[in-house]
């Protein structure tokens, strides 16, 4: 009974993400598909008002930079859109969209377009970045709440699981601290 109902609520999950690749923000007056990595980065770049030439010598802002032993990075991939599903409707409905960019990132778009942020999981690390010269101030608040939010997960992942041995864990820190460290480099302090 139990295999069951995992099945089913795994397939529901499946393919309500499968069923949200298919929706775009109308706000944001263009397609979220991408055919490459490079055209991924160089098109977010372009929508959020990057210049090209001076946004890829620096790059855009690195929000949130965790060093790790390890990280299981479809796993805590899978986890993280769930979560972020969870939370597309807050503050209000059609806030947030999650859309898997083509280098596996998860990139997270605000309803208003004026900037959005893309999650990388490598087996080293996990890496927020922002794309958007010009955020408005509604962005930047829900941002904020939005990241405090993703660092509790990668918290309970990491280190609130008690039950579950270090090596088996999605995300495997380097220091205990490392998310804590994340979270007091953020702009805005959690509520």
């Amino acid at each position: 009974m139990m295999n069951h109902q995992f099945s089913s609520y795994f397939m529901y999950m499946t393919c309500l993400l499968l069923a949200l690749g298919q929706f775009t923000f109308p706000c944001l007056a263009f397609s979220l598909h991408r055919s490459s990595v490079s055209r991924s980065q160089h098109s977010s770049l372009e929508l959020f008002g990057g210049v090209l030439g001076k946004q890829e010598t620096s790059g855009p802002p690195v929000i949130i930079d965790i060093p790790a032993k390890n990280v299981k990075v479809g796993a805590l991939r899978f986890l993280m859109q769930i979560y972020l599903v969870g939370i597309q409707n807050e503050p209000a409905p059609k806030s947030w969209l999650t859309k898997q960019g083509g280098d596996g990132d998860l990139q997270v778009y605000f309803k208003d377009g004026t900037a959005m942020v893309s999650i990388d999981f490598q087996e080293n690390g996990v890496k927020v970045r922002r794309f958007g010269d010009a955020p408005s101030l509604q962005y930047m608040l829900q941002e904020s709440v939005l990241l405090h939010g993703i660092l509790d997960e990668l918290n309970n992942v990491a280190v609130e699981v008690d039950d579950i041995e270090q090596e088996k864990r999605l995300l495997q820190l380097n220091e205990p601290d490392d998310i804590q460290k994340a979270r007091f480099k953020l702009p805005a302090r959690k509520a």
